[in-house]
């Protein structure tokens, strides 16, 4: 699965939301998250987040994607 966000508070608010669902408890029964990758400038609090998911951040670098 792929998933885009303009800003990295858009990603947050995403996340946000998605943890206090109860759709978010079902949806890690039936998907098993091999790897998280966020790429772009991330955040701060972004980065926080993506610690509990062990996202790999790939920030850009002259333009490209690391």
């Amino acid at each position: 699965m792929v998933e885009k966000y303009y800003t990295s508070s858009d990603f947050v608010h995403h996340l946000n939301n998605f943890e206090q669902s109860d759709y978010s408890k079902e949806f890690m029964k039936l998907f098993t998250l091999s790897k998280v990758i966020i790429a772009g400038d991330a955040s701060a609090e972004l980065k926080a987040k993506a610690k509990a998911y062990g996202a790999e951040l790939r920030p850009q670098v002259g333009g490209w994607i690391n």
